[in-house]
């Protein structure tokens, strides 16, 4: 397998070789980086500054205007042109400035990642592409459990990369984040394997159902690891559309016994996993979050997970509810002129109004509430324009049947709209615009519906 996937590889060409790259470094954004006058430089963004500079001319030579009546295809552009734009009247250009850099690094990328895979359509390339990130998800679970165990075991941090905020000492029992920042990203990077697989029912590109499901189950362990309660809620609700999606197929090609040996080795994961944290569990020394030893850490951490918190409950202080204010001021702002409601406070100035001694750090840690105050109602409707294009065309069954897609090229955009799905109901508690996974898979389910289907401008 390993031979084939090197030959397949090197018969590639070098941009193509450097979009599986891009893939591949997707959720390497903590370890390793390094920062550079304020500014934290990942390996996504090295690998995807390179490929924007090698595809920038062929995609300015090559774009076709017309393909503009796919008119989400030109969302990102007019969205980050705004974003410029509001530089005009935000407070602070120092922060305006630094946030269109990483804005427009992403839709930079958007762009490349949209050029090289619409000249390389092919079952082979997806192959590559689907196999590449789930061999990167594994890599990453692998080591979030690597630090999760180290760390219960007393491995320094300079073993593990955990952060101190998420280690069993200060917990109870430690919070996986890999080689993620936060345990926030991690779940929100590993929605977009679980979406895949989930998508990829009759088994296209991975054959083995015990293998799929295996590999889900250990997803499912590290979501609940990360004890990141978004993640665990958009990973049970891709679960319900999955388990749906996958139903017939399921009901056709396994028998009762081999649904038994599935839920079986779901059952004995769960088992092994409480067995483990009951044992190994510490009492944690974190006033917000003193539960007993081992397994109660996890149950009473879950136990928080509600849209808006009880103000009265004050062992929640410190995360829920303090969403709660920041949600509350951010409504201030938008409502305080006219002008916040339809055009925003500027780009990167979201702190900056809400608490200004916090700067830029200060949000919502809700997506689409942040990008209203930035923004206005102008960038928040393009935002919704484009996201709900890319989930029609991943859903809307009368549509998918004009589309002249292969059943790899379905499980691709089909399972990007089911991680999208995801991203959006983990957005209510936390999530960005700048994360660059999201717009390289927004790309890629882009490329293959403007450029391969029966509709498309030749």
């Amino acid at each position: 397998m390993l031979k084939r996937f090197l030959e397949q590889y090197t018969a590639l060409s070098f941009r193509e070789r450097l979009l599986l790259a891009l893939v591949f470094v997707l959720p390497l954004e903590r370890i390793p980086s390094f920062d550079v006058a304020g500014l934290t430089v990942k390996l996504s963004i090295l690998v995807g500054t390179l490929l924007v500079g090698l595809e920038a001319p062929r995609l300015l030579r090559s774009f076709k205007f017309k393909e503009f009546r796919k008119s989400f295809v030109i969302a990102p552009l007019l969205f980050f042109a705004f974003s410029l734009l509001s530089l005009i009247w935000s407070e602070s250009t120092t922060f305006g400035l630094k946030s269109n850099l990483i804005l427009g690094f992403n839709v930079a990328a958007f762009y490349a990642v949209y050029s090289v895979v619409r000249n390389c359509r092919g079952r082979t390339y997806l192959n590559l592409t689907y196999k590449t990130l789930i061999v990167s998800a594994l890599l990453v679970i692998g080591f979030g459990f690597w630090q999760w165990f180290g760390d219960l075991l007393g491995l320094s941090s300079n073993f593990t990369g955990i952060r101190e905020e998420y280690t069993a000492e200060r917990l109870g029992l430690p919070r996986m984040h890999s080689t993620l920042l936060e345990p926030l990203y991690f779940g929100l990077y590993l929605l977009l394997p679980l979406g895949l697989l989930w998508a990829d029912r009759t088994g296209k590109f991975i054959k083995s159902i015990y293998s799929r499901f295996g590999i889900i189950t250990l997803i499912y362990m590290a979501i609940l690891l990360s004890l990141a309660r978004g993640a665990i809620v958009a990973s049970v609700f891709i679960g319900l559309i999955g388990l749906a999606y996958n139903f017939t197929e399921l009901k056709e090609r396994l028998k009762l016994k081999d649904l038994a040996k599935l839920a079986l080795g779901g059952v004995l994961a769960l088992v092994l996993l409480v067995g483990l944290t009951s044992v190994i569990g510490k009492q944690g020394t974190d006033e917000d979050h003193l539960y007993e030893k081992g397994f109660s850490t996890i149950v009473g951490h879950l136990e928080t997970i509600k849209p808006w918190g009880s103000k009265e409950d004050e062992a929640d202080q410190n995360s829920i509810n303090s969403r709660d204010e920041a949600r509350e001021d951010a409504w201030v702002v938008v409502e305080s002129s006219p002008e916040n409601i339809l055009v925003g406070v500027g780009a990167g100035q979201h702190g900056l109004s809400l608490v200004p001694e916090k700067g830029f750090e200060a949000t919502s840690n809700f997506m689409l509430l942040d990008v209203w105050v930035e923004y206005g109602l102008v960038g928040l409707l393009m935002i919704i324009f484009f996201l709900g294009a890319i989930l029609r065309n991943s859903f809307s069954r009368s549509y998918l049947k004009k589309l002249s897609l292969s059943e790899h090229e379905k499980v691709f955009v089909i399972g990007i709209g089911i991680y999208l799905l995801g991203f959006l109901i983990q957005s209510i508690t936390f999530g960005e615009l700048t994360i660059t996974h999201l717009w390289v898979v927004s790309a890629l389910a882009t490329s293959l519906v403007v450029c391969y289907s029966s509709e498309s401008v030749e």
